[in-house]
């Protein structure tokens, strides 16, 4: 895509994700058959994304709207969004992967069973 920033891959390999912040989306690769099946619209200009642990979910902070979205993988759907009060959100997993964290907000995430 355009104006490709943040690019991730899943611990398992499985997954490549990369955020188009031209296109304001994410991009998700099938990373050994090196095919995109799924293009995941998102808020203005995605940076630094993060894939869980797991390889389920994904954290998308965005430059241009202050936004951080959590991404379900498995369906390719926004699951959360939340407004920062920082220009860069700056975000990562905890270490259960059951809350996403930025610099100024804590969204608790509840799994499916």
């Amino acid at each position: 895509g355009e104006g490709v920033e943040g690019i991730a891959l899943s611990a398992d390999g499985k997954w490549l994700l990369v955020g188009n912040r031209k296109a304001s989306e994410i991009q998700l690769f099938d990373a050994p058959n090196r095919v995109s099946v799924a293009r995941i619209k998102v808020a203005e200009d995605p940076v630094r994304v993060t894939i869980s642990r797991d390889g389920t979910r994904a954290l998308v902070p965005h430059r241009g709207s202050n936004e951080v979205h959590l991404i379900d993988l498995k369906n390719h759907a926004v699951l959360a969004k939340a407004k920062t009060a920082i220009d860069v959100p700056v975000g990562g997993y905890g270490t259960a992967g059951a809350k996403v964290f930025s610099a100024v907000i804590t969204m608790n995430v509840k799994h499916a069973a």
